[in-house]
């Protein structure tokens, strides 16, 4: 009789599984989504012709048509009624892939690779982004202002305007280029740039070549149209950033400051670790050291010094939680937190991962003010497609497709998974929640935490594999051991910052020297998993295969809650799709 209730019960469990998974898939706007991905993808890779891109419009034009034909036709038979829908689905995905090839010529920048000169040449740079690197380089994105081959600098618009007139070749003007200022070991100098600068410099400059290396294909598919390559020595700047940028770069010098403050700030050791914790909070890799950043990168966890959704999204949870501590209501909280976000992507120099991060959150969280329920992955897809009609070549970026991909697992598996994990091992699971004591309920928020920290960490780093291999070439395959120590190590991190930002400068040491100590426990756990060389190096060479591995694993994943699967089939299924699919990919 025992054997028999619990096989009940179990069932019952089952059931409530698949409701509830069933509830949450729905996601209609992945119908958009796809094929904007595909058309996007396919029109930057295979780089159509004129012809093509007019044959692209007229599909476009015809398949629009068969879309408002099947949603007015009425028919009164049921097989008509199935007929109709499908049409009406597969004229919708067809025009979606087409108008986004169309979309994608007339937004997306064009590669000048066929004109770009390989010279020795004096430019005119106005600077995008800007990564400090070793030796006090500096690195990053700009737009080539002006051009020509002479050691001569223009510094002044006058002097522009006079080389101009001599032979300057101004066809390039607009061009994306990648910039890197740099000293050799000889030489001490430092540079400090703010994005929205203009520097001058004498160096290097020369086309991508997407067949070089897996950096240059990066590149190349982003739509830079070369790089250049100067010594520091030989740049000087020519226009100061606007107040905008000045605005958060002296905004993020202020919470370095804060950030630098701790009890033990003599000691070398804790000076170190205090680094790598504020490298962590503003995303500024140069506090690291290089053998730092080979450890980090080997293991497989270097994404925590990426400001992203994990560092946002507990950026604004640690926040509310502040507010809520002074007592400021919910609804009201939601509206303070959103300018405070976009105030941390700013002092990070506002990456793009975090700006989708905080533009993602500020739209979940509003429609929690208003009263409305949000579906989360609807709001990933939407933001996704926003940012996409934007920009089509983010397609072809590193940070976008990982941090995507990453954000639609989680959401997709990761959420069952933590469910699934919580309702194991979750304790005193069978007391009234009425009469738990403090000790147990801080128990049980402990075990929810570990719970939601391992199966993050697991989809997180499963379904961003492909993509790493595609982008990087190398791979932490048993990352999703142990990266959820540092997903809460950095989650920690994040939440000591917050509260050293609103404290007094004395109070403010206790977070920093709490979180400066984690990020050395942190420090020496990747020091002993990257000795025993558990990274992978393999290559990924199709931005389809890695798409297509990709894909088995959050389309199976889909398709298994859309049709509400049990729980077996439901863990299982996409992993090992994944994993399959990712082994075919690295072999042809």
């Amino acid at each position: 009789m025992s054997d028999k209730t619990n096989a009940m019960k179990e069932s019952d469990i089952d059931e409530d599984f698949r409701s509830a998974n069933l509830a949450r898939s729905s996601a209609p706007a992945l119908v958009v989504l796809v094929p904007s991905i595909l058309g996007f993808a396919s029109a930057g890779l295979f780089e159509f012709a004129y012809s093509l891109r007019a044959a692209a419009s007229f599909a476009a034009i015809f398949f629009a048509g068969t879309f408002i034909t099947a949603k007015f036709t009425r028919t009164k038979t049921r097989l008509g009624t199935i007929i109709r829908a499908r049409i009406k689905k597969a004229s919708l995905i067809a025009l979606v892939f087409f108008a986004s090839i169309v979309w994608f010529y007339a937004v997306a920048p064009k590669n000048a690779d066929a004109k770009f000169p390989a010279t020795e040449a004096s430019v005119r740079l106005k600077i995008l982004s800007a990564t400090s690197t070793a030796y006090g380089g500096v690195c990053g994105k700009a737009v080539l202002i002006n051009l020509h081959k002479d050691e001569k600098l223009p510094l002044t618009d006058a002097e522009v305007s006079k080389a101009n007139n001599t032979g300057l070749s101004m066809e390039l003007e607009g061009e994306k280029v990648w910039y890197n200022f740099y000293n050799d070991r000889k030489r001490t100098q430092n540079i400090s740039i703010t994005p929205s600068e203009e520097i001058a410099a004498f160096g290097a400059i020369c086309p991508i070549d997407k067949s070089e290396d897996t950096f240059s294909r990066y590149l190349y598919y982003n739509g830079f149209s070369g790089s250049f390559s100067a010594y520091i020595a030989n740049c000087k700047k020519v226009s100061p950033p606007n107040k905008f940028r000045e605005f958060f770069s002296d905004g993020a010098k202020y919470v370095g400051s804060v950030l630098s403050s701790t009890y033990f700030a003599s000691s070398q050791r804790m000076e170190t670790s205090n680094r790598a914790y504020r490298a962590m909070i503003l995303g500024d890799k140069s506090l690291l050291g290089k053998e730092a950043k080979k450890i980090y990168s080997e293991t497989g966890v270097m994404h925590i010094f990426a400001v992203s959704g994990l560092h946002i999204a507990t950026f604004a949870l640690a926040i509310s939680f502040i507010l809520g501590l002074i007592g400021i209501p919910w609804r009201l909280r939601l509206f303070i937190c959103a300018p405070c976000v976009f105030f941390y992507a700013g002092i990070c120099s506002f990456p793009p991962s975090a700006l989708r991060a905080a533009a993602m959150i500020t739209f979940v969280w509003g429609l929690c003010a208003l009263m409305r329920k949000p579906k989360t992955l609807a709001a990933l897809v939407l933001s996704a497609l926003i940012f996409l009609a934007v920009y089509p070549r983010q397609i072809f970026d590193a940070g976008f497709a990982l941090s995507y991909c990453a954000v639609a697992a989680i959401i997709i598996y990761g959420v069952p998974l933590t469910e699934f994990i919580s309702a194991k091992i979750r304790p005193f699971r069978l007391i009234p929640r009425n009469a738990l004591g403090i000790s147990k309920r801080i128990a049980i928020r402990l075990s929810d935490i570990l719970s939601g920290g391992v199966a993050i960490a697991f989809a997180a780093s499963f379904a961003s594999a492909p993509l790493t291999l595609y982008f990087f070439g190398v791979c932490a395959p048993f990352a999703v051991l142990y990266s959820v120590i540092y997903v809460l190590g950095a989650s920690f991190c994040v939440c000591c910052a917050a509260a050293a930002m609103v404290l007094p400068e004395i109070i403010a040491k206790l977070p920093n020297t709490a979180a400066s100590i984690t990020a050395m426990g942190l420090d020496e756990t990747a020091e002993f998993i990257s000795s025993l060389n558990l990274s992978v190096e393999a290559d990924i060479s199709s931005y389809w295969a890695a798409l297509a591995a990709e894909a088995a694993f959050l389309a199976t994943a889909q398709i298994l809650a859309s049709n509400g699967a049990g729980k077996k089939a439901f863990f299982l299924a996409p992993p090992l799709a994944g994993a399959i699919t990712t082994v075919l990919a690295c072999m042809f």
